[in-house]
């Protein structure tokens, strides 16, 4: 199999030979709620769309690797999935089933949609998370199931730069797109700072609790091009050791 960490310290590929005894599963969970499909007016990639393009480059990287692939979505519980394929030739089934995601609606759920993950599997493997996280319940309970359940987690979180950096002023209507719900404000320098203050707390502490936690992470925002961010979790997340 590939070595990623050797490839991340001197950018070379080399194969490990016999390490693994049998193929390893690799679950990719992609976020389709309806968080994942906004985009600012003035236009951009939306977050779903990054998170296809990066499982599909990941699944390829996988089945390359001669081990079985699956992928799945998921809001406020688990949706469809492909199922366990395996093998390079088998990559076109990855791609039509990224094509046709459900039609992003709803709120996020990770315990519940995890714990239904968690209830179908009986043998563990790798698990790529690629979501933005927008969890009103929070994101430590659905990702400290996983692990409890000895899956080995990946956590991709994708998020437009218009969600870190909003350049927004004056009297504003704003709708949450999961809830519906309408919050009218005065986007001032201060409120618009506490704002930035509020989205780096919340990297920041979903950054912690996977380190402290052995979740691999990579914050993806989807201004950064598609070859760079694979490549950044490829080597960060040190996937398929």
């Amino acid at each position: 199999m590939i070595d990623w960490a050797v490839y991340a310290r001197l950018d070379r590929l080399f194969v490990k030979l016999f390490e693994q005894e049998r193929d390893l599963d690799v679950h990719f969970l992609v976020d389709c709620s309806a968080s994942m499909a906004w985009s600012p007016s003035a236009g951009g990639t939306p977050k779903l769309d990054a998170a296809r393009r990066i499982a599909a480059a990941l699944s390829y990287v996988a089945l390359a690797n001669l081990d079985r692939v699956n992928v799945g979505w998921f809001d406020a519980g688990l949706g469809d999935d492909l199922g366990l394929t395996r093998g390079k030739a088998q990559f076109h089934k990855v791609l039509d089933f990224l094509r046709t995601p459900p039609e992003p609606q709803g709120s996020t759920a990770l315990e519940s949609s995890f714990r239904t993950f968690t209830q179908r599997l009986k043998r563990r493997g790798l698990v790529f998370v690629l979501s933005d996280f927008f969890d009103p319940s929070g994101c430590e309970a659905g990702l400290s199931l996983l692990r409890y359940h000895q899956f080995e987690v990946h956590v991709v979180q994708v998020i437009h730069p218009a969600e870190m950096e909003p350049e927004l002023s004056g009297d504003l209507r704003l709708t949450e797109c999961e809830t519906g719900s309408v919050c009218e404000l005065t986007a001032s320098d201060a409120l618009v700072r506490a704002y930035r203050e509020q989205v780096n707390q919340f990297l920041g502490e979903l950054e912690r609790f996977c380190l402290q936690r052995g979740v691999g992470y990579a914050l993806t925002p989807t201004s950064v091009p598609f070859e760079d961010l694979v490549l950044r979790i490829l080597r960060d997340g040190v996937m398929l050791q």
